[in-house]
C-alpha cells in the first residue's frame, strides 16, 4: 500500500499527529533542554504526581505485549499481530541504537541540572542517570496508538485524536517524573509514529504465505 493512500485513510491521526509535533517545535528553538524541564517538572500537584506515576507505564514494553495478547484471543488475524510485533521490534531496535551508540553519553535530567536547583522527584520513581536521548517510552506509545489507529476500522475521527492526547499525555509524564528532556520524548514521539507507518505500509498488502491471513486461535 502507498504511504499516501495510508495517510489519506488515517487523516485525522496524522494531521493531529503533525500539529502537535509541529507546535512542538517552539519550546525547541526558544529556550535549552534545561530551561524547558525546569519549567515542566517545575509545574506539579500531589494530583499530578500520583496521576503522572500511573499512567506512564503505558508507555512500556508490556503495554504493547499485553495488547497484541488481546488481539490474539480477538481472533485478529495474523497479519495484523506480525504488523504489531514488527512495529515494535523496528521501534525499539532504532531506540535502543540510539540511545546506546549514538547518544550514549547523554544524562538524564537530575544528573545535568544545576547543583542549587532541586528538582521535584515523586516518591517511587526509581531514576536513571544515563541513556536519556531519545525517550523509550515516548516512542512505544507513539507507536502502539498509531499501531492501534491503523488496523481500526471504521475510522472515527474522536478516538483518532484522543489516542494522540492519550500518547502525549504519557510521553509529557517522562519530563514530569524527571525521566527525560523535552527532546528526548519529542524524538522519541517522531520515531513511534514513522516506524509504524513504515511497517504497516511494507506488510498490509505484503503477498505472502496463507498463514499470515489466517488467525492463529481459529
Amino acid at each position: 500500500m502507498k504511504l499516501s493512500t495510508v495517510i489519506k485513510e488515517n487523516k485525522t491521526f496524522y494531521i493531529t499527529c503533525f500539529l502537535v509535533l509541529l507546535l512542538g517545535i517552539y519550546p525547541l528553538v526558544t529556550a535549552t533542554k534545561i530551561e524547558i524541564f525546569l519549567a515542566i517538572n517545575g509545574f506539579h500537584h500531589t494530583i499530578l504526581d500520583h496521576f503522572f506515576y500511573y499512567i506512564t507505564f503505558l508507555g512500556s514494553g508490556v503495554t504493547y505485549l499485553l495488547l497484541l495478547i488481546i488481539l490474539l484471543l480477538r481472533k485478529f488475524d495474523n497479519r495484523k499481530l506480525v504488523i504489531g510485533m514488527g512495529s515494535f521490534l523496528v521501534m525499539s531496535v532504532v531506540v535502543q541504537f540510539m540511545k546506546r551508540c549514538m547518544f550514549a553519553n547523554q544524562l538524564r535530567p537530575t544528573q545535568l541540572i544545576p547543583l542549587d536547583i532541586t528538582p521535584h522527584l515523586v516518591e517511587g520513581v526509581s531514576l536513571n542517570s544515563h541513556h536519556s536521548f531519545p525517550s523509550g517510552h515516548s516512542a512505544s506509545i507513539f507507536s502502539l496508538v498509531c499501531f492501534v489507529n491503523l488496523i481500526t476500522k471504521p475510522k472515527q475521527n474522536i478516538y483518532s485524536f484522543l489516542m494522540v492526547l492519550l500518547a502525549t499525555t504519557i510521553a509529557y509524564s517522562r519530563v514530569y517524573l524527571a525521566q527525560h528532556f523535552y527532546e528526548d520524548i519529542y524524538v522519541g514521539a517522531w520515531i513511534g509514529v514513522l516506524t509504524t507507518t513504515f511497517v504497516y505500509t511494507t506488510l498490509v498488502n505484503l503477498k505472502s504465505p496463507q498463514w499470515l491471513d489466517k488467525k492463529l486461535l481459529a
